[in-house]
């Protein structure tokens, strides 16, 4: 397993950085013992050559009381200090790992949460074509689709959908928010000046955009709105002109 894999490498490195460390206090003990400058009676032996181990280690210790507790000591805070830092460097090396983990989590959630919009504004989409198109019900249904739109948009939650989305997909859920938001200001407030069939191909100008930014944020969702609405991506921002009705 992953986590008794990396328990054993953490084990195994505590190991040799410990067998480092009293290798290294135990050579500067025996280096002082060999160096210091005392009668032959009181040294632990004549030579490191023809000393007994682990006795010398233990005799130099006695005589070197003061170095050897300093040794101890200055050793088990380095020991300390290093198994902090291999930690420390553990837990950061596996940061993007699980950040990348939470966000895609997140966008699972995010593209739930706003289906339910993007599918309320296809329908809204297909009901604009229609009615530029000149269907004599088509008014009926674009403000239906507007309505049902309006109401998916009064349940979703914005908080909610971008907690821990990465910032791409939060700047994309953002600007698709906004773009439903200038469709339902303009349905519900249209300017007086626009004529009815301008005032549609605005509606429509500004759906269409969904395309555009549907593909980067989740490819599947993309497809539904065009398929719902019966447009593409490829589809002029302008409307299709309807064939003129013959005379008489």
């Amino acid at each position: 397993m992953k986590w008794r894999s990396g328990l054993e490498r953490r084990i195994v490195r505590a190991l040799t950085i410990g067998l480092g460390l009293f290798l290294l206090a135990s050579g500067i003990l025996v280096f002082a013992e060999a160096t210091a400058i005392h009668d032959e009676a009181t040294r632990c032996a004549p030579s490191i050559w023809q000393s007994q181990w682990p006795r010398y280690l233990g005799c130099a210790m006695t005589t070197h009381d003061g170095l050897a507790g300093g040794l101890i000591g200055a050793a088990g805070a380095l020991f300390a200090a290093l198994l902090a830092i291999d930690a420390i460097q553990e837990r950061t090396s596996r940061e993007p790992d699980r950040q990348k983990l939470e966000q895609a989590e997140a966008k699972i959630s995010a593209v739930v949460q706003i289906t339910p919009l993007v599918r309320a504004a296809a329908g809204c989409l297909f009901s604009v074509n229609k009615a530029i198109n000149g269907s004599p019900e088509a008014d009926t249904l674009v403000a239906l689709a507007t309505s049902h739109l309006n109401a998916e948009m009064s349940r979703f939650v914005v908080p909610e959908s971008l907690r821990g989305l990465g910032l791409d997909d939060r700047l994309i859920c953002l600007t698709i928010v906004g773009a439903l938001n200038i469709f339902l200001t303009g349905s519900e407030r249209p300017s007086p000046i626009r004529s009815r069939v301008r005032q549609l191909e605005t509606q429509r100008s500004t759906l269409m955009k969904l395309h555009t930014y549907l593909q980067p944020f989740d490819p599947d969702l993309a497809r539904v709105f065009a398929r719902d609405s019966e447009t593409s991506p490829t589809d002029a921002i302008e409307p299709p002109v309807a064939a003129p009705r013959p005379l008489g």
